[in-house]
């Protein structure tokens, strides 16, 4: 009884298949995004919309709340560093458009979605001797 019991157990450990081509889920590309830090304060924004604001431009907003958002307007093709058109920061419910040491990044666009990056120095659209610095700028644009 012992060795058929043993040849059972014996039996099920063999028919249990160890498959080592199992890959695991990538990082979830799906999910629309922008982060950025305004004067070193960490923004997210809870959710990005975007509609066609022109023939092949996309205006993207990221909100966090009525007092701050994020908008890009970016060309639906092409990477590199002159695919952003411009972008507009709305901080404490003051506008902020692009100052000096402007840069962006547009390092995927396909047909699922745009990725980038943008840093520099923002002013005040009424006063551009107010202005706050954008860092660490980062999103992802599902289309």
């Amino acid at each position: 009884m012992k060795k058929l019991f043993a040849l059972a157990i014996f039996c099920t450990l063999l028919s249990c298949s160890s498959d080592d081509s199992f890959t695991p889920t990538p990082p979830n590309t799906t999910i629309a995004f922008m982060d950025y830090r305004v004067d070193n304060t960490n923004k997210s924004t809870t959710s990005v919309s975007y509609i066609y604001s022109g023939t092949n431009t996309l205006k993207a907003t990221g909100s966090q709340d009525g007092a701050n958002n994020c908008v890009i307007f970016v060309n639906d093709s092409g990477t590199g560093s002159n695919i952003i058109q411009t972008i507009e920061i709305k901080h404490q419910a003051l506008n902020y458009l692009p100052g000096t040491n402007f840069t962006t990044n547009i390092s995927v666009n396909d047909a699922e979605r745009i990725e980038g990056t943008f840093s520099g120095i923002f002013l005040k659209d009424s006063d551009p001797n107010i202005q706050i610095s954008i860092t660490n700028g980062f999103f992802r644009i599902m289309k």
